[in-house]
C-alpha cells in the first residue's frame, strides 16, 4: 500500500470532501480529505490503482488534483 497527499483545488465546502473521498472509495482508494487544508491523504494498493485512477476520479467528481 502507498500512501500520499495530495492538494485538491475547487472544493468549497466540507460536503465537497466528503464527495470526493466516497467517490474514491468507489474505486478502492482509501480516503481522508481535509478541506481546509486543501488536501486529500491517499492510501492505495499500486498493483491495482494508478496515480491516473485517482486523478480521474477526483476529475469525475468534479475538482482538480495538484502534484500528481
Amino acid at each position: 500500500m502507498i500512501k500520499q497527499v495530495y492538494k485538491v483545488q475547487g472544493m468549497h465546502c466540507s460536503s465537497c470532501a466528503v464527495n470526493l473521498e466516497w467517490m474514491l472509495e468507489d474505486i478502492n482508494v482509501k480516503a481522508k480529505c481535509h478541506y481546509a487544508q486543501a488536501e486529500i491523504e491517499v492510501e492505495y494498493d499500486p498493483q491495482k490503482i494508478t496515480v491516473a485512477d485517482i486523478a480521474a476520479a477526483v476529475s469525475r467528481a468534479g475538482y482538480h488534483l495538484s502534484g500528481a
